[in-house]
């Protein structure tokens, strides 16, 4: 491992990938391979008016926010900086920090709100939920990206105000199913059903759309 990697612009985000990082500059992001050194450009467009954001997921993947004409974004990529099928996801305005509780991916905005998104549903790319948070300083998840964590393991959300700390917690998977039937939202549901549960439980909660 070399002890330390030459850089010739400021770095404003950093990750770490074990065998890569990926840096956030004021006009790019690249990936860096430890070993060689070698840059790669991450095809995600940056200007100097925003903030270089990126997010570690679990399955090898991330977010690396960006913007496109008036839209604030989350580009999804693997951990070789290609893209995901799944969409981008949209912002209300840009993300200060961004955390993730599976199945959703939650963000605290400069305009001090906590935007949450279902990342799981490839269909959702607006926030399903929006929380005021005037006084809202930090977010953050607690899990890390160890080898054989799954999403499963991102239970739990803390955000940050000069004062105290509050839990960022999602409804119970089986309240969530059957509000998507409520609406009549099967497709949704089913996917949800599928991504979260697990053996018998899964078999029971598919019993909920008969």
């Amino acid at each position: 491992h070399h002890p330390q990697i030459m850089i010739d612009e400021v770095a404003v985000s950093l990750e770490w990938l074990k065998q890569s990082l990926v840096v956030g500059f004021r006009r790019e992001y690249r990936l860096i391979d430890v070993h060689s050194e070698a840059p790669t450009l991450v095809p995600v467009p940056l200007d100097e008016t925003m903030q270089p954001l990126i997010k570690l997921l679990p399955e090898r993947e991330m977010l690396v926010c960006t913007r496109s004409h008036d839209n604030h974004l989350a580009m999804p990529l693997n951990f070789n900086a290609d893209p995901c099928p799944r969409p981008p996801l949209v912002w209300n305005s840009p993300p200060l920090q961004i955390a993730y509780c599976f199945p959703y991916v939650v963000a605290l905005t400069t305009q001090r709100r906590i935007e949450i998104h279902n990342y799981v549903n490839l269909k959702c790319t607006h926030s399903i939920q929006t929380l005021n948070l005037p006084q809202g300083v930090g977010i953050v998840d607690c899990a890390t990206l160890a080898e054989g964590l799954t999403p499963h393991d991102f239970k739990l959300v803390l955000v940050a105000s000069p004062t105290s700390i509050m839990q960022v917690k999602p409804k119970p998977f089986p309240a969530q199913v059957e509000e998507l039937l409520i609406e009549e939202k099967v497709e949704e549901a089913y996917t949800l059903v599928q991504k979260t549960a697990i053996g018998s439980d899964q078999e029971s909660m598919i019993k909920s759309f008969h």
